[in-house]
């Protein structure tokens, strides 16, 4: 009994019985000295169990990560997965080569939207910003194993980064862009793991990221063109689009990035810059890419991408610094990678995401769903509201994304070339396209027969804020392909 209430536990290896790491956590936890640490039913530890030994239905996922020919990287992943798909487990990869089966420990279970996570310095907990069934963000902390997270009372804050300190990064006073429903901006503060009160440090931030020994910050702020500064006053990237996830490497030398081109579209490169402000691009172009995480060793970088063959899936890639990437996981659905820890359990999340189309025309009458792919965006009704346009992502072939004609009284949309719907001409007979990889570029699509233009408006880039006003234009003077 003294043993039980005073002296911890030995270690398995020294009972000659050694165990895997999540069973030596599990076994721990239920060695805790404190009652409210244990697990608080059979209920969550047979799930503990069922996750570790992998026959629980929710987390049979099963997932091939591809490896290259160099030394051990991953030893595990503990996965977030968001939206209504919340499952989990480890999984172990390699760099030396081979396939192997990934395993996925669940560590939430509410549906809603994961916006930022990372390992505490430790690897034992959790700490991640979520919206759950509907609420403002919010950050939680949660032990691994334990689906139990609490509530660090910040409100409309989002997690971006943690130090090797235990300070954690965050934008709090968090606003969405009227853009894009995926970019945010807020007020770049500093807490301690634990909670308390937010220091605040830097107004009007897009994403940031705090180095490992916490004394200096990555920061994406817009002064006209959006600058990526590290560390804040030193600007090593400027584009006319915007800059997401910025990375400080382990030896806070460089800051790897997402870059994309077109402000509020996902699609772009995974670049690096080092403190001189040299840029370069690892990657070619990925159609949609979220999530960026150094390797503990800085050798690769992880980030989550999908190809114009993979629109409805973002797989997590492996990239060096010098370019050399790899295939880590491919499973179904929007993956994006947050955090590696020490020992290489790699944290990522995975959701399930539709996007509808709805019309109510005439407008008193109930709205229904006229999409075609299961993600439309930017839909535009003739002037007699008899016909629509609208781009819709996820095509295997269309690179731009592909446009969509339809009549409201017949079913089925028709696709009727590449890009993003901006607006259909009065008489419905041409609608107008933007073209992501070509901002210079609007097309001009016959809804029937007939041939399609270009119009190059160079030296005018096009992005999604002008979308509205072109859409305005096109409805009030209409427009032939050959103006």
């Amino acid at each position: 009994m003294t043993a039980v209430l005073r002296d911890d536990p030995p270690e398995w290896a020294d009972s000659g019985h050694p165990v895997t790491p999540a069973l030596d956590r599990i076994a721990r936890r239920c060695l805790e000295k404190s009652p409210d640490q244990r697990f608080q039913s059979a209920k969550d530890l047979a799930f503990a169990l069922e996750a570790l030994s992998g026959t629980s239905q929710s987390s049979a996922v099963q997932a091939k990560v591809v490896a290259a020919r160099r030394k051990p990287l991953t030893a595990a992943v503990a996965a977030l997965f968001g939206i209504a798909a919340v499952a989990g487990a480890y999984f172990a990869g390699a760099r030396s080569g081979g396939v192997k089966n990934a395993r996925f420990e669940r560590l939430t279970s509410q549906r809603g939207y994961i916006r930022g996570a990372r390992f505490t310095p430790d690897g034992q907990n959790v700490i991640y910003s979520a919206a759950w069934e509907g609420h403002p963000y919010e950050v939680f902390t949660s032990r691994i194993g334990d689906l139990h997270a609490r509530s660090l009372d910040l409100k409309s804050a989002m997690v971006i980064g943690i130090s090797g300190t235990g300070d954690v990064a965050l934008l709090t006073n968090v606003r969405r862009s009227p853009e894009s429903n995926w970019m945010q901006y807020g007020t770049l503060a500093r807490v301690s793991e634990s909670g308390g009160a937010p220091r605040e440090i830097l107004e009007d931030v897009w994403d940031a990221d705090i180095s490992r020994d916490g004394k200096q910050f990555a920061a994406v702020r817009s002064t006209g063109p959006q600058q990526l500064e590290y560390p804040i006053g030193r600007v090593l990237f400027k584009t006319n689009g915007y800059v997401s996830h910025p990375r400080i490497s382990p030896d806070g030398k460089s800051v790897a990035f997402l870059e994309h081109p077109v402000f509020g579209d996902d699609r772009g490169y995974l670049d690096l810059v080092d403190g001189s402000g040299n840029a370069r691009r690892l990657t070619g172009e990925a159609q949609g890419e979220e999530g960026v995480a150094w390797s503990s060793d800085g050798q690769e970088i992880l980030y989550a991408a999908a190809s114009a063959k993979t629109a409805q899936d973002r797989m997590i890639v492996a990239v060096s610094p010098s370019g050399k990437s790899r295939e880590v996981l491919n499973i179904p659905g929007y993956s994006e990678v947050w955090d590696v820890a020490t020992d290489g359990r790699v944290l990522m999340s995975n959701e399930s995401i539709t996007s509808a189309q709805m019309v109510a025309s005439p407008a008193n009458t109930p709205e229904r769903d006229v999409s075609a792919l299961g993600w439309a965006t930017y839909g535009a009704l003739s002037a007699d509201a008899r016909t629509i346009v609208f781009g819709e992502v996820g095509s295997f072939s269309a690179h731009d994304y592909l446009v969509f004609f339809r009549r409201l009284d017949a079913a089925g949309a028709v696709a009727i070339g590449e890009g993003s719907a901006i607006g259909i001409t009065p008489d419905g007979k041409y609608a107008i396209a933007f073209v992501p990889s070509e901002p210079t570029k609007l097309r001009v699509l016959p809804t029937r027969a007939g041939e399609t233009r270009t119009l190059d408006v160079a030296p005018v880039h096009v992005d999604l804020g002008c979308k509205q006003r072109i859409r305005a234009a096109v409805n009030d003077i209409g427009i032939e392909p050959s103006t």
